[in-house]
């Protein structure tokens, strides 16, 4: 067939598929069509100018001259296609005369006259422009990508479901969750969010999805894959993509951690101090009263003619007065009024001492008392201040188990500077928002309690420079870890800040 006899098939068939002869030509698409073996025999002015050929030119070409050589097998193939009857719709790169690269979608469809495909017509749409711009949005994500990924403040990146599409390193470093853990999980499945904070997030969530603004900076809680509470001021920001669209949401974490420890040490301190204060006034004002009620009693004790009633009465008041003064004694601590002698002490004895006198108290309560210890070191100590902060400890164990269980006290060494005792038990356990209050003045978890009895612990504790933290979950029991100090030297630097 001749390229004469192809144009008047072409022409002839133009019509029957929706384009007329004034259409084709003018249509503001690229329309070319080829026979068989892929030559063109037909163009628009829209190929012409696109493609910088003039119609002669192009008549004179195939698809092979101006398909771009990576795109030849997938044009090909799709042109074997047409002509078994098949439209499709394709992305490819084009060649222009100056050699110029266009990227655009290909459409093939069959041209048929009396049921027989004689050729095939491709229109050309340049996306040229369209793929730069998707270029362009590719490269900036990755951009933003690479600049949270490598921040150094804690950020993961959400999608518009709240699905968390990428942590960066500093996260996995503050939270020590890592990456594969965590992306791809709905943010209020995050393990990082406390449950009773799940709410939050989703009314945060909520805000997003609607448009509406949040905080600019929410103070809130994290928690660490070891179970450690980070306090957090969050704040999120939508990520717009190249049109102005939210596609993204970063969620920024800064870690004021240490600084929430420091506001709440000198609150404490202050409370403290106002304590001490207190506590000096009162047993000053109370101790030498009491000294006087002791001697009378015990002057009325050894006084002739008493009867065994008037006795007894005797004995119970110097027992409550005996009560009176060893509360005096704790505000003394409180006070810093006592000074104290420090001396060589055995520890593994003196917690023996500790537990002979709780045992008929833990036997009470149906409590058995595991002791388990380890070869330590001697460590100077006030003995008497040291004892009753550690038999405190212990009782608070024994007490918290009324159904009864197993009470383990243990110590061990801890590094070459410090030794480790734990007292832990299987009660209740304590709720989170009480445990941060605990150590606090006059704040108790006992219905009877006074408040005083952790607060001293605390204190005795931190004047020996040693530390003590609480552990609790409701439901499974309470453990008491104090650090004491093993050497003479640091004991000593806490003897000149305490007396």
């Amino acid at each position: 067939m001749t390229d004469k006899m192809e144009k008047n098939h072409l022409d002839n068939s133009l019509s029957p598929h929706g384009i007329d002869q004034l259409s084709y030509k003018y249509h503001p698409d690229a329309i070319y069509a080829m026979n068989l073996e892929g030559k063109i025999i037909n163009a628009n002015q829209a190929t012409s100018k696109l493609l910088s050929y003039s119609i002669d030119e192009l008549l004179n070409l195939s698809y092979e001259n101006i398909i771009s050589s990576e795109e030849f097998e997938t044009f090909r193939y799709y042109f074997k296609k047409a002509f078994e009857g098949e439209v499709h719709k394709f992305k490819t790169a084009i060649i222009c005369k100056n050699r110029k690269k266009i990227e655009a979608t290909a459409t093939t469809v069959p041209i048929e006259i009396d049921g027989q495909i004689v050729n095939v017509y491709a229109y050309i749409n340049e996306i040229t422009e369209q793929k730069e711009t998707e270029r362009k949005i590719q490269t900036s994500k990755e951009l933003c990508k690479s600049f949270i990924d490598n921040h150094d403040d804690p950020i993961l990146l959400l999608d518009l479901d709240a699905t968390i599409v990428l942590i960066n390193q500093a996260f996995s470093r503050l939270l020590g969750w890592r990456k594969e853990n965590l992306e791809g999980l709905n943010i209020l499945c995050c393990p990082s969010i406390p449950p009773y904070l799940v709410e939050q997030m989703k009314d945060y969530h909520h805000r997003i999805a609607m448009g509406k603004p949040v905080s600019a900076a929410l103070e809130t809680i994290r928690i660490t894959n070891e179970g450690k509470v980070k306090h957090i001021m969050l704040s999120i920001t939508p990520i717009h993509d190249w049109y102005g669209k939210v596609y993204n949401w970063a969620v920024h974490l800064r870690d004021v951690t240490a600084q929430k420890e420091m506001e709440n040490f000198l609150f404490q301190s202050e409370k403290l101090l106002t304590v001490g204060q207190l506590a000096a006034s009162v047993t000053h004002e109370i101790r030498n009263p009491l000294t006087s009620l002791k001697g009378f009693i015990q002057l009325l004790r050894t006084s002739e003619g008493q009867t065994e009633c008037f006795s007894k009465y005797l004995d119970i008041m110097l027992k409550e007065l005996k009560q009176i003064e060893t509360f005096v004694d704790e505000l003394s601590v409180l006070a810093k009024t006592q000074v104290k002698s420090y001396k060589k002490t055995n520890i593994i004895s003196l917690l023996q001492d500790i537990l002979s006198l709780l045992r008929t108290q833990a036997l009470t309560n149906n409590v058995y008392i595991k002791y388990e210890h380890e070869p330590v070191c001697s460590i100077f100590c006030e003995e008497k201040q040291l004892r009753q902060a550690l038999f405190n400890v212990i009782q608070n164990g024994i007490e918290a188990m009324p159904d009864g269980g197993i009470l383990y006290v243990r110590i061990k060494p801890y590094d070459e500077s410090y030794l480790k005792i734990e007292v832990t038990d299987h009660g209740m356990g304590i709720p989170e928002d009480r445990l941060l209050k605990l150590g606090e003045p006059f704040y108790s978890t006992k219905e009877k309690g006074t408040g005083l009895g952790l607060t001293l612990t605390y204190k005795i504790i931190e004047n020996h420079q040693g530390t003590i933290t609480i552990q609790s979950q409701v439901g499974c029991g309470t453990t008491v870890t104090i650090l004491l100090p093993v050497t003479k030297q640091n004991t000593e630097q806490a003897m000149i800040g305490c007396i």
